[in-house]
């Protein structure tokens, strides 16, 4: 985790850096850090119940991160239980050196049609990118994430 809640671009870049050069931090915890840099949130502790930035402007953010090529032909959002303690999904599609590659800002409310069509008896659900990439609610903030990457 940042020292500091609210990060910086600059600190997101240096993440990348280590993330790529050593594997010392989770993928997951650097799209988290890069989407709160991006967007002027707050990281929540990594324990934290529900979602995980705080962002003026989209409330309370659940990031979901894929790593292109890693999870084969059909890149895919995965859902353990029903989407529903956070306002909004941001799911953010990693380049292989970690740069952004697709990142989506969608309203919960939008998602959960996703998640009921793809509902196992689980409740897990794995919902296709390409589902989200055409959700008219689907907000795309890939040069915004990519912006936080070259301060």
């Amino acid at each position: 985790m940042p020292s500091n809640p609210h990060p910086t671009g600059a600190e997101a870049r240096r993440m990348a850096d280590l993330l790529s050069a050593y594997g010392e931090i989770k993928a997951s915890r650097y799209c988290e850090i890069l989407v709160a840099a991006a967007l002027g949130g707050e990281v929540m502790p990594p324990t934290f119940p529900g979602y995980d930035v705080r962002c003026p402007r989209l409330g309370r953010v659940q990031v979901r991160m894929r790593i292109k090529g890693t999870d084969g032909p059909n890149p895919r959002i995965s859902f353990r239980g029903e989407p529903a303690d956070f306002d909004v999904l941001v799911a953010v599609h990693l380049d292989a050196d970690f740069g952004v590659h697709k990142a989506l800002a969608i309203p919960v409310a939008a998602v959960l049609p996703h998640y009921a069509r793809r509902k196992q008896g689980t409740a897990l659900a794995h919902v296709p990118w390409a589902d989200l990439v055409v959700d008219p609610s689907a907000e795309d903030i890939t040069g915004r994430l990519s912006a936080a990457l070259k301060v």
